[in-house]
């Protein structure tokens, strides 16, 4: 949208929002344009899941995580094999046991990632999405290479 934004000496600034009529921006015409957009905001970079040392079934393992294709209640519910009573999370947090839940937000299983963090030496607020996540903790290890690759190494360890 601000590609043809031409920036010009002796002339004020100001806004126009091309999205409707009026030009003044509107929460209709926002959410219209988030709900038709085709791009989908947790696309998976393919390094994210891929890495020649990391072993082929963490990867494929890393793979059906982000594809959401693990075996949570809340997919095998929706498959027909569990009935609606039966989605609640296998790690008693009386929450709803899907990908996100099970990884990150679970009492039982997603308080490892406190652990890591003391582990490694960094301080953070986990996002609420397992892409996000893995994204997110891939960058704690600093500008570096190296040390990127070190905690991308670690995270898809611990999951």
């Amino acid at each position: 949208m601000l590609n043809t934004v031409v920036l010009q000496d002796g002339v004020e600034d100001r806004w126009h929002w091309n999205l409707h009529p009026t030009h003044n921006s509107t929460v209709s015409s926002a959410y219209q344009l988030l709900s038709t957009t085709n791009t989908n905001p947790h696309t998976v970079p393919f390094d994210l899941i891929w890495h020649k040392v990391v072993p082929l079934k963490v990867c494929l393992f890393a793979w059906c995580l982000l594809q959401n294709r693990i075996s949570t209640t809340n997919n095998l519910t929706w498959r027909g094999v569990f009935h609606n009573l039966d989605q609640l999370c296998s790690g008693g947090c009386s929450l709803v046991e899907d990908v996100d839940n099970l990884f990150l937000n679970c009492g039982s299983f997603g308080s490892i990632w406190p652990m890591v963090s003391h582990w490694v030496g960094i301080n953070t607020v986990y996002p609420a999405h397992i892409i996000d996540h893995l994204l997110q903790f891939r960058h704690l290890g600093g500008p570096t290479k190296n040390y990127q690759i070190t905690m991308h190494l670690i995270c898809l360890s611990c999951t």
